[in-house]
């Protein structure tokens, strides 16, 4: 399991060493649908009948996790990277199964 290597290569790490790490997540969350092509199969000379179209969202709102992420205060991110240790020995006593975290 990554996350249980993850964890026994990183037990030893102190709070300062934590401090030093940029956490990040760029992804990109569609709030309707998805980017993905859609086909549809019609009759030959149905291309323009609605009962054969796909509904479509214009100006499809997404929102970048990272915007999110830099609206959390400094104190809760420090209170975060102090409990780190806690949570990699969280994860090796499941043996990275999942934690309370």
């Amino acid at each position: 399991m990554v996350r249980l290597k993850f964890a026994k290569e990183h037990k030893d790490w102190t709070v300062q060493q934590w401090a030093r790490i940029l956490w990040s997540d760029e992804s990109k969350k569609n709030m309707f649908g998805s980017d993905d092509i859609k086909f549809m199969r019609r009759p030959a000379g149905k291309c323009f009948d609605l009962k054969y179209q796909l509904p479509t969202v214009k100006h499809s709102k997404s929102v970048m996790v990272k915007e999110e992420w830099n609206r959390i205060p400094v104190d809760i991110l420090k209170v975060l990277v102090k409990s780190i240790p806690c949570r990699i020995n969280a994860v090796i006593k499941a043996k990275g199964y999942p934690t309370k975290y």
